[in-house]
């Protein structure tokens, strides 16, 4: 597995590799008519990310490989989680480019068609979801030309402006899905309790205890401002259910774990805006070209072998055309 620094990342990760957890969520949220065609009892994680090193501060993937019900060939389920801010119309275009790489792996593997992908986007941003759910939607162009365009349409899941009610699924799935939904709202402490609560209807007790410690680990870090008496207030429940007096200090320490797993993804991401801040003075003290023309740009790049790359292309190129170049060609983008 590849190092995982964004919390809701790996959060995300933890927990959908849980094929348990997958197969759940698919069966309580694909169209009937969808869910029909497949056989989930064979679902198999299959790939973890196709998405490029640069953008996994805003994005996470996985790939899993699952049979047709008919038993005549095979279907790929391609799971989008986006955790940015607000939502981006241009989904598209990334999702695309994901689906070709499926199939280009496929072909590479000797494979005579394409099999079907189902692209499913997960997003739990503040803003809602306003994007149309179908390519087409986007184009402008002349009818007559419209037949050229590669469409398709993807399953859209904005858990934060889906009722209570609409939060379906085991134990297990319904806390993942609870805490995407509540992660960036004001509600997040009063829905702690409720949350922890459902550890109680989890059956099997080791993996409890590792999916409370993912949860604890990712609210230290994605939830820093619920004060330490609020979380232990709100695991109270827990513990007495576990009926453990080392319970209270394993959940101190993974909580302890995922903080120091904050203070150093905040370290990291003090040496990323550093970098950027020496590139955007380099070009404009070599080149006049003002911050603003890159700033943008570089806030999208977190890896920071790319960013040291760039530093020194800033302080190489003869202009702000070259460096343009260098940016595309170091983050994958032509």
């Amino acid at each position: 597995m590849s190092e995982i620094t964004n919390p809701h990342d790996k959060f995300f990760k933890e927990t959908f590799s849980q094929l348990e957890v997958t197969r759940d969520f698919l069966q309580n949220y694909l169209p009937a008519p969808v869910l029909a065609q497949l056989d989930l009892t064979t679902i198999e994680l299959e790939k973890e990310t196709f998405i490029n090193p640069h953008l996994r501060e805003h994005f996470s993937d996985l790939l899993f490989r699952v049979a047709c019900a008919d038993g005549l060939g095979i279907a790929f389920i391609f799971f989008l989680f986006e955790h940015k801010s607000r939502w981006d119309k241009w989904t598209w275009l990334q999702l695309l480019g994901y689906i070709v790489s499926v199939w280009e792996r496929q072909l590479e593997q000797k494979a005579q068609t394409l099999p079907p992908i189902i692209p499913l986007v997960i997003y739990h941003g503040p803003e809602k979801w306003k994007g149309s759910r179908q390519l087409s939607d986007l184009y402008s162009g002349p009818e007559a030309l419209k037949v050229y365009l590669p469409d398709f349409t993807y399953l859209l899941y904005d858990f934060s402006y889906l009722s209570e009610e609409e939060i379906r699924g085991e134990a297990a799935t319904q806390i993942a899905l609870q805490l995407i939904r509540h992660v960036f709202d004001g509600q997040l402490v009063k829905k702690l309790p409720d949350i922890f609560a459902l550890f109680e209807e989890l059956k099997n007790q080791t993996k409890a205890l590792q999916s409370l410690a993912t949860v604890l680990r990712y609210l230290a870090v994605a939830a820093e401002w619920v004060t330490p008496e609020q979380m232990r207030e709100a695991l109270a429940p827990v513990l007495r259910y576990e009926g453990d007096k080392q319970m209270a200090t394993l959940a101190q320490q993974w909580l302890e774990e995922g903080r120091q797993e904050g203070r150093q993804e905040g370290r990291q991401e003090g040496r990323q805006e550093a970098m950027r801040q020496n590139i955007l003075e380099l070009l404009d003290v070599r080149l006049q070209i003002t911050p603003s023309r890159f700033r943008g740009r570089l806030e999208t790049v977190t890896d920071l072998e790319t960013l040291r790359l760039l530093v020194r292309r800033a302080a190489t190129v003869d202009n702000g055309n070259e460096f343009a170049q260098a940016l595309d060609t170091l983050t994958g983008e032509i």
